[in-house]
């Protein structure tokens, strides 16, 4: 469970083959098992969808992230 007003930080590394390493984090809010008020409403996503721009040849800038 997280407290009032917090979230918690998940780092999420993606190995892109040929190409190098993806590194973020992803921000949740956890909730007890049996709050169902909150669990109930909102939208579930399946994937995250990133528009990126090369800045140099190591180094790439997140322009938009979708949610689906």
């Amino acid at each position: 469970m997280t407290k009032k007003g917090h979230r918690r930080e998940v780092p999420v590394m993606v190995t892109l083959k040929d190409v190098g390493e993806m590194r973020l984090v992803i921000q949740v809010k956890c909730y007890d098992r049996d709050n169902v008020q909150h669990s109930e409403w909102g939208s579930n996503f399946h994937c995250i969808e990133y528009l990126c721009e090369e800045l140099d040849c190591r180094a790439v800038d997140i322009v938009k992230e979708t949610f689906r």
